[in-house]
């Protein structure tokens, strides 16, 4: 592999949404590869004055700086290769140690286990089966579509423009833990995202006990939904695509009216965009935050589960967004799946639509966008009528977080 094709690879990751806004990190990446292009030897006070520009009285003895900034770039690094950069046949490393050298490598996926693959499989396969299934039966059977009708107020830009239309369905984020028997799989419900597992690891002994993994997991009822949703696409007929979370990417973000299914455990780079809502959410113990500005309070609504019987009680987000690229984003996040399996199927009926937006939304010429959480109870993916608890509409230049 000769030195131009590092370096142009080198500049594809340098212009990721992982590096683009971290220039000292960028300078950083740039110095310790073409340094290593170049043969030189790298010390910690070369890298403190031509790496980081630290002045001449940098003292390694003292100033543990090199080492943190080195640490954090090989957990960007990390993070890099967990999302835009899987697919990229190239990778980057930089050893540890006191060395810091820089090699280029074939990625290698990593080994999965058995178990785990299997669930993502049936996921997979349960997805493509469903897509035949419902398009041959639906596309010669036009009388059975669940309806919505292409101007409603909140699925109007799903239904008629020229986006394509991305499901994103919520999977969950597993890491491994090398043990004298080998890899073992660990899913911690505190450990939602590659942000997560980068705080897991802040030291040295834990980085070097737990690996992320590519392997992530889909929840029993995940797929639910779509028996609801898919339909309604249909009967627009439009194009669409179906994505897990994990595989979701930036460009994806432009290219979609999207539409995510799932629990806020699974929001992946989608919790970026739900930052900058009033509502918010704590994954345990599990509750949904609203602020309430006219009051300025805070509501708390926690989502408790009856170990014995079952029996639950749910809160749900339901928020319309704009996207980055005047598309559209609608979210149904929830803390258990009857949350965003109930939100999901009153929000494709056409009685409660035409309550619901003759209260809150009224009828406009320009899009409408809003959060809102409604509180649903009942049994697994079985639950009562959900009941709105708060609603806001949220602003056409909503500030679209990073």
């Amino acid at each position: 592999m000769n030195n131009e094709i590092k370096k142009e690879y080198l500049q594809k990751i340098l212009v990721s949404q992982e590096f683009k806004d971290s220039k000292s990190y960028k300078i950083l990446l740039e110095f310790l590869v073409n340094s290593a292009l170049d043969g030189r030897k790298l010390s910690e006070n070369l890298i403190a004055s031509e790496g980081l520009g630290k002045k001449g009285d940098f003292d390694i003895s003292s100033d543990t700086s090199v080492r943190v900034y080195i640490h954090n770039l090989r957990k960007k690094l990390a993070s890099y290769y967990m999302t835009e950069g899987k697919t990229d046949e190239l990778k980057l490393s930089i050893s540890k140690g006191q060395h810091y050298k820089v090699t280029f490598s074939k990625q290698i996926l990593q080994g999965t286990n058995r178990k785990l693959f299997t669930y993502l499989l049936i996921g997979f396969v349960t997805i493509i089966l469903l897509n035949i299934t419902l398009w041959n039966f639906y596309s010669t059977e036009y009388q059975n579509i669940k309806e919505v009708d292409s101007s409603d107020p909140i699925w109007k830009e799903f239904a008629t423009s020229k986006f394509p239309i991305l499901l994103v369905i919520g999977d969950y984020f597993f890491y491994k833990e090398k043990t004298e028997n080998g890899n073992k799989y660990l899913r911690d419900v505190r450990v939602n995202s590659v942000k997560d597992f980068s705080e897991l690891i802040k030291s040295d002994d834990i980085e070097n006990k737990y690996l992320l993994t590519e392997i992530t997991y889909l929840g029993k009822y995940a797929l639910w939904c779509l028996n609801d949703i898919l339909p309604v696409i249909i009967g627009w007929d439009k194009v669409y695509d179906i994505k897990l979370s994990s595989e979701l990417s930036w460009e994806d973000l432009n290219k979609y009216n999207i539409i995510f299914i799932g629990s806020f455990k699974s929001l992946n780079i989608m919790e970026n965009i739900t930052n900058g809502l009033n509502s918010s959410y704590r994954i345990s113990p599990n509750a949904i935050f609203f602020h309430d500005e006219n009051s300025d309070s805070i509501f708390t609504y926690s989502a408790p589960k009856n170990i014995e019987t079952g029996y639950l009680k749910d809160y749900t987000l339901v928020s319309k967004l704009p996207g980055p690229n005047s598309n559209t984003i609608i979210i149904f996040a929830s803390t258990h799946d009857i949350g965003h399996i109930s939100s999901v199927e009153i929000f494709i009926d056409k009685i409660f639509l035409n309550n619901f937006e003759k209260k809150y939304i009224v009828t406009a010429k320009s899009p409408v966008y809003f959060e809102s959480i409604f509180e649903v109870e009942g049994f697994e993916r079985t639950g009562f009528k959900p009941i709105l608890k708060q609603f806001k509409k949220v602003d056409k230049n909503y500030n679209f977080p990073r």
